[in-house]
């Protein structure tokens, strides 16, 4: 609730269902992504959603959940330019292995990941594990198609990672490595530590990544400036320094991606639009 007067975010009118389902469905036809990544999908709309995003050429994948969560992440793809030869689904991540239809391009395949990370101030160790691990899988599945395929790793990382600019995570994946026994930012509330102290630094191969968000601006609009009510910048696209600049364009879908108009969380997911 706002400091004066009721609480903020859309009107209920604009978030119920038929009529949200419409605008995401207009704004991705807007964006013309070649990848989208979603979070917060609703897992009961989802079939629904996906013959809309058929009807815009998509192909999509949804990630598998346990114990029938009721929200899950999601991959869409131009299904006239790639396809998906593998998806695995992990802890708050969803991988996709994407190809050229060319059959000119011998590039590597493009590794995408639509993660919805651990959200809260005191949950900073669970994120760094989520994170670890997706790093680590991405990094296989790299090598593997590295002996089959030439060219540098083309990883692109998107989604609602619950920290910061200011947070040590950010620090991690822009630069490639945490000092050990390292504290999130007191900016942001991270008090746990991320790495047990006279342990080795971490490091990944496939890190740093860019902050694409950093250099380019939502379409029509100025520098991102806040992707969640709080004012903070909290959902981002990574990619690898293989990958031309992305467009770095946020359609900000309130609800997450697509989530029904139940709840109370009012969050912005990032779509993100490839050139």
């Amino acid at each position: 609730q706002g400091p004066r007067g009721p609480p903020r975010g859309p009107p209920p009118a604009t978030l119920a269902w038929p009529k949200r389902e419409a605008a995401i469905v207009a704004t991705l036809g807007r964006l013309d992504a070649d990848v989208v990544c979603l979070q917060e999908v609703e897992v009961a709309l989802w079939d629904g959603l996906l013959r809309r995003f058929t009807s815009l050429g998509y192909s999509g994948v949804l990630q598998e959940t346990q114990r029938q969560h009721p929200i899950a992440n999601a991959v869409l793809f131009r299904r006239a330019a790639l396809r998906c030869t593998q998806t695995e689904s992990r802890s708050r991540a969803l991988i996709a292995v994407l190809e050229s239809l060319d059959a000119a391009d011998s590039a590597a395949p493009l590794h995408v990941a639509s993660v919805h990370l651990e959200a809260g101030a005191e949950k900073a160790s669970q994120r760094f594990c989520q994170l670890r691990s997706l790093l680590r899988r991405l990094t296989l599945l790299q090598q593997r198609d590295e002996k089959e395929r030439s060219g540098p790793p083309a990883v692109l990382i998107a989604g609602d990672f619950n920290f910061d600019r200011r947070s040590a995570l950010h620090q991690l994946l822009c630069t490639g490595s945490l000092p050990p026994h390292e504290r999130g930012s007191s900016a942001y509330g991270e008090s746990v530590p991320l790495v047990r102290a006279g342990s080795a630094p971490y490091q990944s191969p496939l890190l740093p990544l860019r902050d694409a968000y950093r250099d380019g601006s939502p379409p029509g609009g100025p520098q991102l400036r806040a992707s969640f009510r709080n004012g903070r910048v909290l959902d981002f696209v990574w990619h690898s320094a293989a990958l031309p600049p992305p467009d770095a364009r946020l359609a900000r879908l309130r609800r997450g991606g697509l989530a029904a108009a139940q709840g109370d969380a009012v969050r912005d997911a990032p779509v993100q639009p490839l050139a």
